[in-house]
């Protein structure tokens, strides 16, 4: 800003060694960053002269899950909150899925609800319940969903979720943040998940005959609560296994 005498900083993002990102001017916000294009992309910066050695492992990892996200927000027209930003640990190991999975199964987390940047903190909450009281390699859902509508990426599209037992290396778990045995999931969080479906079907990570099934059709639970699990029953796809 005080030499280049522009009104902000100029990239989208940033990404340290540790491959915590860093937003700049974000999503939707033209930068500047390189000349001629900056109106038709957006500018991911990692920290560091590159000129004689590559970027960490963790900073390329990170640039793929943000170029990922935003490609998957614009297509699905959501906003996805990618692991780093919402300070995800790293997983203590990670089981790559490759084929197109038939069956989306939709949880609820049993926790209070939140939104904003609360979220964030409720997300570090779940992963270290996982990790470190059920003593699993990360957060067990693909995919979680906050009371506004924001996606906050779990292990994502490439990476076997444990939120389904026996059903994990055949599924994509959703969970919308909140206890839905008495209430309702909001709209916001209704219309992200149903979105989230769609794309991955036309990304290729669900088969386009892919079933929506509530947890506790393949296991003994409550979850994703009796309310949640009236309104998934009226959606598209829908089917007991």
């Amino acid at each position: 800003m005080n030499t280049n005498k522009w009104d902000d900083i100029g990239y989208s993002f940033l990404i340290d060694g540790d491959g915590v990102v860093f937003q700049g001017r974000g999503w939707g916000v033209v930068g500047a960053h390189t000349k001629g294009y900056n109106s038709q992309g957006y500018g991911i910066a990692i920290l560091g002269n590159f000129a004689t050695a590559s970027p960490s492992a963790e900073a390329l990892e990170s640039a793929k899950r943000l170029i990922a996200a935003g490609v998957m927000a614009n297509a699905c027209g959501v906003t996805i909150v990618s692991r780093s930003e919402w300070g995800a640990r790293s997983p203590v190991e990670e089981t790559l899925m490759f084929d197109p999975k038939p069956y989306a199964i939709i949880h609820h987390t049993a926790t209070s609800t939140c939104s904003g940047n609360h979220c964030k903190a409720v997300m570090r909450a779940i992963q270290n319940f996982h990790m470190d009281t059920r003593g699993w390699s990360d957060i067990g859902y693909n995919f979680l969903v906050g009371a506004d509508g924001i996606v906050y990426e779990g292990r994502g599209w490439s990476v076997l979720g444990r939120h389904a037992k026996g059903w994990n290396n055949v599924s994509y778990g959703f969970s919308v943040i909140g206890n839905f045995m008495t209430n309702r999931p909001t709209q916001a969080a209704l219309k992200a998940v149903r979105a989230m479906i769609e794309q991955a079907v036309q990304s290729g990570y669900l088969t386009r005959t892919y079933k929506v099934l509530g947890h506790r059709d393949v296991g003994n639970t409550s979850c994703p609560g009796d309310e949640f699990y009236e309104v998934i029953k009226t959606w598209p796809h829908y089917g007991r296994p």
